[in-house]
């Protein structure tokens, strides 16, 4: 099964869990998703970049200066009376409290009375569902003039939460504001506040919460609402569009805490804040911490609750309240999905590393940069989560795969590389290139001399037991060198130096190695007692490298002219009666800890160009002596002086190429050419 099967099966099973999460999200899941997007407004905060609050509005609290001048709540009546008195300047008068006991009869017509007379005030009353007392029919009747019904419906049913009981104002209180609203405010699942509810459903009549309800008598204006069985799908005002969360509330993008305008009751009741108040609107509610009307939030563990409402009415001032975009986590985790799948095909760890990281802190910014700039929340958890998981099965794979690989590597090399060079190419599959490739290599050829004639006059077994005797050592020493076995040709070697993996001076590798087998040869002929004789020919030169031959069989060798010039030079030994030749690619690349001689000027059979031959000897002070005085004689050669060079050649006798330069000298002299340029043309391979 192909590596692209495995990792799109895998990766379409995840995202299909991953999917599930995302719609049906468990309480764990959600909740780190909650705390994760929270910490958009800690960055927010960090870089000075939080909303600052509208001036229109202001709270008024009931604050640990107020209780503590006046004494512990809830106040006289009679004294909040005058509060809302001293509020007269407000455009608007919204309260986060709600009077739903008797303190007396003079104290609460006081109340009413101050109520009625501001006329700009929006009274509160709580919803809930853990009560079984239902509101009377005169209550419900009052309550009805606060009634939403710009709504359209679809479907036979609200898909909103409703309440069974409602907390509401004693009369007189209940009918003396404009208005009343309820002030409900609904946690998340970690318990913190992060939404504020539309409004709350009592016996089939919709009441827009305090804020929002504010928001409409203090401007004279009004949002439109469409009502399905899964709740508000569209909340507008004029030309702005609101996201409802969950089809009932509305996501708070809360303001910097020093921008909020917030005033001590006690400094109204004295008559301090009279001009400050003036044509603002003013929420009234209780700060005191002792009271405990305190919500935690992403932006601090203890918010006011009238801070909620404060904040609601200005976001629908400015139009501020978060934006969320539909599906965001889902299409989110594919993208990064898509980016995660396209890392996986990169070899290189640290490259893949840098995408993965890319992908993290890209989406990371870019959700930062829309939650900062464009007031929209993009999904963090579920998409970095998917990421990091996919990252996780993206490594596992790769090690799966790349282990699995390395099993076909040390067995596809395991016969041709030594032990080291096999272990360079496992721990770093990357650096080998199995499709083709044009590189400077060096070829070796090695072949044993009269091995027909050998073998016609020895048993078969016996025979393959000398070649195995003589195989086996002389590939030893080849892969010690660095080299790489190609082929076995009969009783011929073709090795390969450069390849596969890159190899310094791979030039001296393999002129170590033509050494070294002359070395392993003399002493099999001791051992055995017979008397081998071998060839070897070395070219440096462009190959192509890789994998040749079928689908079903195949190997990595070299193909190109330098692999058969190599071949021609190692049949150019029998010719010269040397045991190694090396081209001139080969030996201008060696240095002085080699003893070269140099042989000819020759053009090979099927070429057109001549080439200059070397052979390389054992570095004694015998054959550095012979090499001397044949250069001597060479030299002559190449002028065209036969007879002086045929002198030297002579008393170079017992050395093999001496003798074959020797004869062909005697030849040219009695045959001088009609032009000489010291090339000799071969016509034998």
């Amino acid at each position: 099964m192909s590596r692209f099967v495995i990792l799109f099966g895998a990766y379409f099973s995840f995202l299909l869990i991953m999917g599930g999460f995302i719609f049906y999200p468990t309480h764990l899941l959600e909740t780190l998703r909650l705390k994760t997007e929270d910490t958009l407004f800690a960055v927010r905060s960090a870089l000075s970049l939080s909303p600052r609050a509208p001036d229109e509005i202001v709270i008024v609290a009931i604050d640990d200066r107020s209780v503590h001048k006046i004494g512990r709540w809830p106040w006289n009546r009679h004294l909040l009376a005058k509060l809302i008195e001293n509020l007269d300047g407000a455009k608007l008068v919204a309260l986060d409290i709600v009077f739903s006991e008797y303190q007396d009869k003079d104290a609460d017509e006081h109340l009413a009375h101050s109520i009625k007379r501001h006329g700009r005030v929006v009274a509160g009353f709580f919803g809930r569902n853990d009560s079984k007392i239902t509101l009377s029919a005169e209550a419900f009747d009052q309550l009805s003039i606060s009634e939403y019904r710009n709504y359209t419906t679809v479907g036979n049913r609200l898909g909103i939460s409703e309440v069974n009981s409602l907390n509401v104002n004693v009369e007189p209180i209940l009918s003396a504001p404009m208005a009343s609203a309820p002030f409900n405010a609904t946690p998340d699942r970690d318990g913190l506040y992060r939404s504020y509810p539309i409004g709350t459903l009592y016996h089939g009549a919709y009441f827009c919460n305090l804020a929002l309800q504010s928001w409409r008598y203090a401007t004279g204006r009004d949002f439109e609402m469409t009502i399905t069985e899964d709740g508000i799908k569209s909340f507008t005002e004029g030309n702005r569009t609101f996201t409802p969360i969950s089809g009932q509330s509305l996501a708070l993008n809360y303001y910097d805490s020093k921008s909020i305008k917030m005033i001590s009751a006690i400094d109204v009741l004295e008559g301090r804040a009279t001009e400050i108040l003036k044509e603002k609107v003013v929420f009234l509610g209780v700060t005191e911490i002792g009271i405990y009307d305190m919500r935690p939030t992403p932006v601090d563990s203890v918010t006011p609750g009238v801070w909620l409402h404060y904040t609601a009415y200005g976001n629908m001032i400015d139009g501020s309240f978060l934006k969320q975009i539909p599906y965001i986590n889902y299409f989110g985790s594919i993208l990064l999905a898509l980016g995660s799948f396209g890392l996986f095909w990169i070899s290189k760890v640290r490259t893949r590393l840098l995408g993965y990281s890319s992908l993290f802190f890209g989406w990371l910014i870019f959700s930062t940069w829309m939650f900062i700039f464009k007031i929209t929340i993009v999904a963090l958890f579920y998409p970095l989560l998917t990421l990091l998981l996919l990252i996780a099965i993206n490594e596992f794979l790769n090690i799966a795969f790349s282990e699995s690989r390395i099993k076909d590597l040390r067995k596809a090399f395991s016969s041709y590389v030594s032990i080291e060079l096999l272990d360079l190419i496992t721990a770093n599959p990357s650096m080998l290139k199995l499709g083709g490739e044009k590189k400077e290599i060096t070829i070796l050829f090695s072949d044993i001399r009269n091995f027909t004639s050998l073998s016609e006059s020895m048993e078969p077994e016996s025979l393959l037991s000398l070649l195995n005797s003589f195989l086996d050592p002389m590939t030893k020493e080849i892969l010690k060198h660095g080299g790489m076995m190609d082929k076995y040709i009969g009783d011929a070697i073709m090795a390969l130096y450069n390849v596969p993996l890159d190899q310094l001076e791979h030039e001296k590798a393999a002129s170590r190695s033509a050494l070294a087998l002359m070395e392993v040869l003399a002493r099999i002929n001791r051992e055995f007692h017979i008397h081998l004789d071998i060839g070897i020919g070395i070219h440096t030169g462009d190959a192509i490298i890789g994998n040749i031959g079928s689908q079903i069989r195949f190997d990595y060798t070299a193909i190109g002219d330098s692999v058969n010039l190599a071949s021609r030079l190692e049949g150019l030994t029998k010719s010269y009666r040397a045991n190694i030749i090396l081209s001139e690619n080969t030996a201008n690349k060696l240095d002085e800890t080699f003893l070269l001689r140099p042989l000819d000027k020759v053009r090979v059979k099927g070429k057109q160009e001549s080439v200059f031959i070397y052979e390389l000897m054992s570095l004694t002070s015998k054959n550095i002596d012979l090499v001397k005085r044949f250069k001597e004689a060479l030299e002559l050669y190449f002028s065209g002086d036969f007879t002086a060079a045929l002198g030297i050649f002579n008393e170079l006798m017992d050395d093999g190429p001496s003798e074959v330069m020797a004869k062909r000298c005697k030849h040219l002299s009695s045959n001088p050419p009609m032009e000489w340029d010291g090339s000799w043309t071969m016509t034998t391979k």
